[in-house]
């Protein structure tokens, strides 16, 4: 236990402060994207309405455009026809004018009245290089307030071979379409102003309603303590995401309670291992006090409490150890070591006691034949643990071997025995802390730590305990250390 270092553990740092609530961060992402999209549906709304509005005035002027185009085209100029389509709509509130500017007296003519509410220079202005029948659209807003939708195109007068070119501006009133989109959007601002609460509204609910199993699973979470860890959480009527969240909590919680129910037996084992030497001391110290008259009977009674107080050492230990072990709070001092002098020591130190249980201890490890970096006490704790256990489990005439093989990947350390062997039931138990399959007696004096110390020693080591048995027949252990950490001789 020399090797075991505690590292400072500093004071933990405080939970960051929690961000806004959820429900808040759903309401607001769900109200601004609703609103959002009202807003951008009303617009869109109005803009096709513009749209389809000065669409349909087009329709009109391009009409009237095509009947003056045809009078100035024809080949023989009636100037009479003209002026009489040129007149024709200038009545009722979608008045339409028409200038013609050109050359010739006869064709150069407009609606009467036009000059004094929409002057050649409102329309769009063509040159000698614009296409002729292009029209060239554009709305004006005049002086008083009154809104055109305009068009000028490049006409010819005469005949397909003329040189004679006019310009044609025509207009018609949508003073009234103003007042329908004036309408219109006074009604579209009602809609949005609407919207507005009643998105507010829809935003909590849906949100509210959403997160009700959220709500659930966390009254759950809540209500576990330690009467209550046996329940488990309905995953009926659960989205999807929240029904694999609340299975993975009924999951934990299935571990949570075998991990309580492991703690509540390990403390009733501890608390029983504990026991025992210590109503055995309180005994021996009553049968001093009470019959005790002699030297020799003290020495007894002393060298008898002596032995639990090391049985209670032992078991103190090895529980402080695994303890650190599992915390990570154990450190190793990592060396360089001769795992055929280290077998060598190990073995020496149980050869009596392979002798007294009539146990054959082998060795077939090669002098140098690989070296192992690990932490040296550790590393013989590991290795002795495996041995006692082996002369343990070994009958007599029956034969303990050590030997030692090393791979690519890792360098291997194999106890085998010629034994009683594992049941493929008690295989998996056989790491459990306290867990002995001994008879009675036998489980009087020791502590069943030994195979769980090692799988830590192991774990620390970054390496691994494996088991291959077969019952009757042997058992055999190996210690697996991984290359990276080791050092193998050529």
């Amino acid at each position: 236990m020399s090797a075991l270092k505690v590292k400072n553990v500093s004071a933990p740092e405080p939970p960051p402060p929690p961000q806004a609530a959820l429900s808040t961060r759903l309401v607001g992402a769900f109200f601004s994207t609703a609103f959002l999209l009202v807003i951008a549906a009303s617009a869109i709304l109005y803009a096709a309405t513009v749209s389809a509005l000065d669409s349909a005035d087009d329709q009109v002027i391009d009409k009237r455009s095509a009947d003056i185009t045809d009078i100035l085209e024809a080949p023989v100029l009636n100037d009479g026809n003209l002026a009489h389509e040129i007149n024709e709509d200038n009545q009722g509130p979608r008045q339409i004018f028409i200038r013609v500017i050109a050359p010739i007296e006869a064709a150069a003519q407009e609606t009467t009245g036009m000059a004094s509410r929409l002057p050649a220079d409102k329309f769009p202005t063509t040159e000698e290089t614009t296409p002729l029948h292009v029209p060239l659209r554009n709305t004006v807003i005049t002086k008083s307030g009154e809104t055109f939708r305009v068009v000028s195109s490049r006409v010819r007068i005469g005949g397909e071979t003329s040189k004679t070119f006019a310009t044609l501006q025509v207009a018609t009133d949508t003073t009234l379409d103003e007042h329908v989109l004036a309408v219109f959007q006074r009604i579209l601002f009602s809609v949005i102003g609407g919207a507005f609460p009643l998105v507010a509204a829809l935003s909590w609910f849906v949100v509210k309603r959403e997160l009700r199993p959220l709500e659930r699973i966390t009254s759950a979470a809540k209500a576990i303590d330690v009467e209550t860890i046996g329940k488990r959480m309905s995953l009926e009527n659960l989205p999807l995401e929240l029904h694999h969240l609340a299975q993975q909590f009924n999951l934990m919680l299935d571990r949570l309670e075998a991990a309580w129910e492991d703690l509540k037996h390990y403390a009733d084992t501890i608390a029983h291992e504990m026991r025992t030497p210590i109503n055995r001391l309180r005994l021996n110290n009553e049968i001093a006090l009470a019959r005790a008259e002699t030297e020799d009977e003290l020495r007894e009674v002393v060298l008898a409490n002596g032995a639990e107080c090391e049985r209670l050492t032992s078991l103190l230990n090895g529980l402080l150890f695994l303890a650190r072990a599992d915390n990570l709070q154990a450190r190793i001092s990592p060396e360089r070591l001769s795992i055929s002098d280290q077998v060598a020591v190990v073995a020496a130190f149980y050869e009596d006691d392979a002798r007294a249980a009539g146990v054959n201890l082998g060795i077939k490890v090669s002098p140098g034949c690989c070296n192992v970096r690990a932490d040296r006490e550790l590393f013989k704790q590991a290795l002795a643990n495996l041995v006692s256990n082996a002369i343990r489990h070994t009958p007599p005439d029956g034969t303990v071997t050590i030997s030692c093989e090393g791979t690519h990947d890792e360098v291997l350390i194999h106890i085998a025995d010629t034994g009683s062997g594992i049941t493929p039931e008690t295989k998996d138990r056989i790491f459990d802390r306290f867990y002995r399959g001994d008879e009675v007696m036998e489980q009087e004096s020791r502590l069943g730590l030994g195979l769980a110390i090692t799988k830590s020693i192991m774990k620390l080591h970054g390496g691994q305990i494996r088991v291959d048995s077969t019952p009757r027949l042997g058992t055999r252990m190996t210690l697996a250390f991984p290359t990276r950490d080791t050092i193998l001789s050529d």
